[in-house]
């Protein structure tokens, strides 16, 4: 018998491997078609990409710069801010309307008696004013014509220092867009608040500072107790008094120079119509300091300019060379009659105390 490696059962298992070897494709078949299949070879790591922030653009920078100027801006004239109502003190004291050139559409409300000083001593400035309407007269004109007949066109801002006890800021606000005032005398400012407070139609376009305007920034001391006369210490002359009294007072008061508070106001001098300069002998030093940022200025906004020369050490001599520095930034220049002045000829026109327009343009005298 022949032998073989093949058990009796071998034949019929290769028959039913062979039967199911269809079967078995078939599924294969459906199994891919349904998406399946052998696993696919891992794909590589994705990279996450951050989206960077967009730098800021140059509007942006330049809005938040400006909203900085802004609050910054406000912030100082916060220090100018007047009450909505007199100060409790004042009150019960008498009020009296006035009548700036004899005009009804000039008028304003004030206090009769406008402040006690040290020692108390009760001024009546407005009572004299209502029998005597031609104070100032030239003043007067001079600031309405600048802010009401020749507005600059970016706005009329009066600029006024010293502010005194109120009567040039008053008028002023009756024509100009914005009035920026400064008086450092304490009694004086204590009484111009109390004034402008009674006038709140005019109130809303004052800002009133407790500052004063100086060649340099700094501390100054002062005397005075109110009067129209309080000036830097040291000067020639003794402030007027209105009785016998020696007594003086001295407070220091806070100075910027100029251009520093009108950055600070966030006031171009292109919208300034008027700067009106009293300040009892100081201006000697003060004007010939803002030539630098007068000669930096395309439009030079003009100056009524008070002139002490009773408060000059040199007297003419300082005088002179006062109206001198002024002459290189002014091509016109006007006395308090609006006569046409020479800044570096004779000076007969201005005796103790005067008033000198300084201008870039020619005055139309018919209209002042």
């Amino acid at each position: 018998m022949a032998s073989s490696n093949s058990s009796p059962g071998a034949a019929p298992r290769r028959r039913r491997l062979w039967l199911l070897l269809p079967l078995a494709a078939a599924v294969a078949l459906v199994v891919l078609a349904a998406g399946g299949g052998p696993p696919a070879a891992p794909s590589p790591p994705r990279r996450v990409v951050r989206a960077r922030r967009p730098p800021r653009s140059d509007a942006g920078a330049a809005g938040a710069a400006g909203a900085a100027d802004a609050s910054a801006a406000a912030a100082f004239r916060a220090l100018g801010a007047l009450p909505a109502a007199p100060p409790p003190a004042w009150a019960a004291r008498k009020t009296e309307t006035v009548d700036f050139l004899r005009s009804e559409n000039h008028r304003v409300r004030v206090y009769t008696h406008d402040f006690a000083g040290v020692p108390p001593v009760q001024h009546t400035f407005w009572r004299w004013l209502a029998k005597n309407p031609s104070w100032e007269e030239a003043t007067l004109r001079i600031m309405r014509h600048y802010l009401r007949d020749v507005r600059p066109l970016a706005g009329a801002v009066l600029v006024d220092f010293g502010a005194w006890i109120g009567p040039t800021v008053l008028f002023g606000a009756l024509f100009a867009d914005e009035v920026l005032a400064l008086e450092p005398d304490p009694f004086a400012f204590e009484a111009a608040v109390a004034n402008i407070a009674l006038n709140p139609e005019l109130a809303r376009r004052i800002w009133l500072f407790n500052e004063c305007i100086a060649e340099r920034a700094g501390n100054v001391s002062m005397v005075g107790r109110g009067e129209s006369s309080s000036r830097v210490a040291g000067l020639v002359g003794e402030p007027e008094t209105d009785d016998a009294t020696p007594v003086v007072p001295t407070f220091v008061a806070r100075c910027r120079t100029l251009p520093e508070f009108l950055d600070a106001a966030r006031v171009g001098a292109e919208r300034i119509a008027l700067i009106k300069m009293d300040v009892e002998g100081a201006e000697a030093a003060l004007l010939p300091s803002l030539a630098p940022w007068l000669e930096g200025l395309p439009r030079r906004p003009p100056i009524w300019l008070s002139l002490h020369r009773a408060h000059y050490a040199r007297g003419e001599a300082d005088l002179r060379a006062l109206l001198a520095a002024a002459a290189p930034h002014y091509r016109y220049a006007y006395s308090e009659t609006l006569e046409r002045v020479d800044l570096t000829g004779d000076t007969g026109w201005c005796y103790g105390f005067c008033s000198v327009l300084l201008a870039d343009e020619p005055l139309t005298l018919s209209s002042i």
